[in-house]
């Protein structure tokens, strides 16, 4: 007789269900008729997508564009990075008109040159920016956060709008909804890595101070369920696409692309990646990836 146990953290009540099948299709084909069926993809999503440790400018982005034709490299989009904002305005949509002068002009540029452009967003806001003075004008923050309610349904569609005003303006295709576990960065310092136990305790501690604990693992849920809804309300001729790093049962309906996270450059690193997709998959995450060249 074998015995198989687990742990559950964030909860404290359990409700569970038992699918039966009779292979493993047959039991995730059940499972997405519990949490939703994966949202249709987009083609061009299937094929290269390019980022690095950001692009610094228009200029920049273009450059690069040009360099992969110029090479002859096949590549469906490119993606632009965190900091598209002024200097100190953490989070904010507005991009910094320094670097970003046109930005209608630079993606449609390369539209042009069949690119298409994903663009970071965050849910943590500097408090010095336009975009967190309007959240705190109407209430809806998390708690002792600068960090968007993403549970609160009004709270979700001011986000997506301030996505509308300048990035979705411009023609972008899709988004990176970066950061979608906000208080997961409480346990990222310190010389040496704490071990997960550790780690995970950091988090929930720091997330106490702005949520119900509980609901810590679905934040990411919520967010890309604003970002989903309002997209497919606001725009018809383009299927959503969002690369989030945090995801919960029932993502997949919400047009997510789940990734791995900021992995190190080590060729075990890259081998464990296998076991982490599959695992994923199992899970009823249709679509995953990771940073094929390792971020840290």
């Amino acid at each position: 007789n074998e015995k198989v146990t687990f742990t559950i953290d964030t909860t404290k009540e359990l409700s569970y269900y038992v699918i039966l099948g009779e292979n493993t299709d047959d039991i995730l084909k059940q499972f997405h008729l519990l949490t939703g069926k994966a949202s249709m993809m987009p083609r061009w999503m299937f094929g290269y997508i390019q980022s690095k440790e950001r692009y610094h400018s228009a200029e920049d982005l273009l450059e690069t564009a040009k360099e992969f034709r110029d090479r002859k490299i096949p590549i469906d989009c490119l993606v632009q990075d965190w900091y598209t904002w002024e200097e100190g305005l953490w989070g904010e949509k507005i991009f910094d008109k320094k670097r970003y002068p046109d930005l209608p002009d630079t993606v449609k540029r390369l539209h042009d040159d069949h690119f298409h452009f994903m663009v970071s967003v965050w849910p943590n806001m500097s408090p010095d920016g336009e975009n967190y003075a309007e959240f705190a004008k109407v209430g809806k923050l998390l708690p002792n956060s600068n960090v968007y309610d993403a549970f609160d349904e009004e709270a979700r569609n001011l986000y997506f709008r301030q996505c509308q005003d300048e990035i979705l303006a411009a023609g972008t295709d899709a988004f990176w909804c970066d950061n979608a576990e906000p208080f997961s960065d409480a346990d990222w310092s310190g010389i040496h890595k704490k071990p997960e136990n550790e780690r995970y305790q950091v988090v929930v501690d720091e997330s106490k101070k702005s949520m119900e604990w509980e609901r810590l693992n679905s934040y990411g849920l919520y967010h890309a369920k604003g970002m989903y809804e309002n997209w497919r309300k606001s725009i018809k001729d383009k299927r959503m696409v969002n690369l989030t790093r945090s995801g919960y049962a029932s993502s997949q309906q919400y047009g997510t692309i789940l990734w791995s996270g900021d992995i190190t450059a080590k060729w075990e690193t890259m081998r464990k990646q296998i076991v982490e997709g599959m695992k994923a998959g199992l899970c009823g995450v249709s679509y995953w990836t990771l940073d094929i060249g390792g971020f840290f």
